[in-house]
């Protein structure tokens, strides 16, 4: 899910800053104008492209065309000492980080991490709003980097890093839920949390009984507790209920296999149906009828993101070998809407089963839809990251 608080890029094309002070941003902040460009000769090779407020595609070219004749390695050691100038203007040393971060200059990253202790919080905002560019090459890094900006003490910071992060670091965003103080920064990581549980991400315990619990965007709270448990293979066999807002708890179904704490059962985004495993069955519950339709065979269903559709999986038997101490397997994946009878076959995702990984259960349990750049995927331990087609129909 791509978050539109505010885009931090476009900030720094246009150079409007919102200013605030404290941990909780004014409603209507005021903002801070920059100038159009900025009087500096720190390097006179660069200085033209790095004084501009707007850093166009012509400028960038510009300065890939100083690259070439000082040297790429010069240059990109130029704009890393440019940037922790602190006697430069914050214009200058926020585009020279902009500059590394699209030439993907991931060697440079600790010149980002010092970049955060600035006291300007505009270089902030930029060391974060460049960790975009480093996601595909160094996701860990670039992932720990933002967890790290949670802690900024500015909400502007906080909110470009949970534009970035997203859903990547579930953990992270409810340890940042836990503690902010921020009742509007606290609903962007809640909303955060709940669309990557809606997908997949594993639930914390609520108590010493293994009961799972979440509640959706609609009100709707699903509970799983466990009538047999496995802690040493952190998996459960239990009853599912849901309650809807106002209304009282009602059980859906008993004998739902949750493994690695993803209990087999996701809501539709209007919050009416709820779609989930028991018995190695797919199926969808009307919840304001209790009407319960048998969908399919399969496992581990999934909601695709912004539909009603449902995404599932069906083991290829002939495809499984097996060693002593794992199995591999490869699934069909399939397609389903809930107005129809009938699935559609989407690709093959391999998996596997280790007797020391979660009881000899398949991977694919536990494997959650994430988000990358607008493109769905499936991704999991010890699975490679499945695209899924594009709700929109693209």
């Amino acid at each position: 899910m791509r978050i539109k608080f505010f885009d931090v890029s476009s900030f720094l094309l246009a150079a409007v800053l919102a200013a605030c002070a404290g941990q909780q941003a004014p409603s209507v902040p005021a903002p801070i104008v920059a100038p159009d460009s900025v009087s500096w000769s720190g390097d006179p090779d660069v200085a033209p492209v790095l004084t501009k407020a707007l850093l166009s595609p012509a400028l960038v070219e510009d300065a890939e065309r100083v690259a070439a004749r000082i040297g790429f390695g010069e240059f990109t050691e130029r704009l890393a000492g440019i940037s922790e100038d602190t006697t430069a203007p914050w214009l200058v040393r926020v585009n020279a980080l902009k500059l590394l971060a699209v030439r993907g200059a991931v060697e440079q990253l600790p010149v980002f991490v010092s970049a955060m202790r600035s006291p300007e919080e505009v270089i902030r905002i930029s060391a974060v709003s460049t960790m975009r560019n480093f996601m595909a090459a160094k996701p860990a890094a670039a992932t720990q980097f933002l967890v790290a900006a949670l802690k900024d003490p500015s909400p502007r910071v906080q909110t470009a890093a949970l534009e970035i992060l997203g859903d990547r670091d579930v953990p992270a965003l409810r340890a940042f839920y836990a503690r902010s103080t921020s009742k509007e920064i606290r609903g962007i990581a809640l909303d955060l949390i709940r669309a990557a549980e809606d997908r997949g991400a594993p639930l914390v315990e609520k108590d010493s009984t293994g009961t799972l619990e979440r509640t959706t965007a609609t009100g709707a709270t699903l509970t799983f507790r466990p009538t047999t448990r496995w802690p040493q293979w952190d998996a459960a066999v239990g009853e599912v209920s849901v309650k809807l807002p106002g209304g009282k708890p009602a059980v859906v179904a008993a004998g739902v296999e949750a493994v690695g704490k993803v209990v087999p059962a996701f809501f539709t985004p209007d919050g009416k149906t709820l779609v989930y495993e028991v018995n190695r069955e797919i199926h969808a519950r009307a919840l304001t009828t209790g009407a319960d339709r048998m969908l399919a065979v399969g496992i581990a269903p999934r909601i695709l993101p912004f539909s009603s559709d449902v995404i599932y999986m069906n083991e290829l038997p002939a495809e499984r070998t097996r060693t002593p101490n794992s199995t591999s397997m490869k699934f069909e994946v399939k397609r389903m809407s809930l107005t129809s009878d009938s699935a559609t076959s989407v690709g093959t995702i391999a998996a596997s089963a280790l007797n020391d990984l979660k009881g000899n259960y398949a991977t694919v349990r536990w494997s959650r839809i994430s988000e990358n750049e607008g493109t769905f995927l499936i991704v999991g331990d010890r699975i490679k990251p499945f695209k899924l087609p594009s709700p929109f129909g693209e």
